[in-house]
């Protein structure tokens, strides 16, 4: 295994349920005066509503044990629950309680120990909270592609921040190396492959932070200004 370098550090082993408890929301995602049972972390998942037997596509920007926060595109008209399908997890059933602009705070109607479980299982299958970082991360669920050699590789982004990605796949190129990468919704983006480990692996951007906020830094909390 490579030692692990860079403003990426290695992944956890384990993951008790009481780290949702250490987790906050992101500056800019909350809604106002919105008083919170469970402690919530940011996200991005890629989500769809259905609404009156229509779906409509949405992003989940953070999430807890009783509930997310939701922008969604299109103007559903909400009456009542409604069921929400999140990458990574099974449908829900939830209605909404506070809307602000286009984003919505949703209220889970399932129990809130099963859906506890189910936000632990998805922290846990990527390093989260306390590392200190040069960027803050977020937690994301995103299909990305690369090659290794002549071979396609399909994968996952499991956070992101400006300088780099957490990416699960079942084929890696080796430390050192640099690929391609092509993150769904954002194009290709050069990474250099900075440590690998049982099917996963810690990626840098190549390109200049800058260049890297403009096209990803609205899924991003806390970043620099670079006007």
């Amino acid at each position: 295994m490579e030692q692990h370098t860079g403003n990426l550090l290695p992944r956890r082993k384990s993951l008790r349920l009481k780290s949702l408890d250490l987790t906050t929301k992101s500056d800019g995602d909350a809604i106002p005066n919105d008083k919170q049972r469970f402690k919530r972390c940011a996200v991005f998942l890629r989500a769809t509503i259905n609404v009156d037997n229509q779906p409509y596509d949405c992003e989940v920007l953070n999430i807890s044990a009783g509930g997310a926060l939701i922008r969604v595109s299109g103007t559903p008209e909400f009456d009542g629950e409604f069921t929400i399908n999140m990458e990574g997890f099974p449908p829900l059933s939830a209605e909404v309680v506070r809307t602000h602009q286009n984003n919505h705070g949703i209220a889970f109607r399932e129990d809130p120990k099963k859906v506890a479980e189910m936000v632990a299982e998805l922290l846990a299958s990527s390093p989260h909270a306390r590392e200190q970082r040069r960027f803050p991360r977020r937690l994301v669920l995103l299909a990305a592609s690369f090659y290794v050699g002549d071979r396609f590789v399909q994968a996952k982004v499991h956070n992101l921040s400006a300088g780099g990605a957490y990416i699960k796949a079942d084929t890696l190129p080796d430390p050192g190396q640099t690929i391609d990468l092509n993150l769904a919704r954002f194009g290709i983006m050069r990474v250099r492959v900075v440590w690998t480990d049982e099917g996963a692996m810690g990626v840098n951007f190549v390109d200049p932070t800058s260049e890297i906020i403009k096209r990803i830094g609205h899924l991003l909390p806390g970043l620099p200004d670079i006007n």
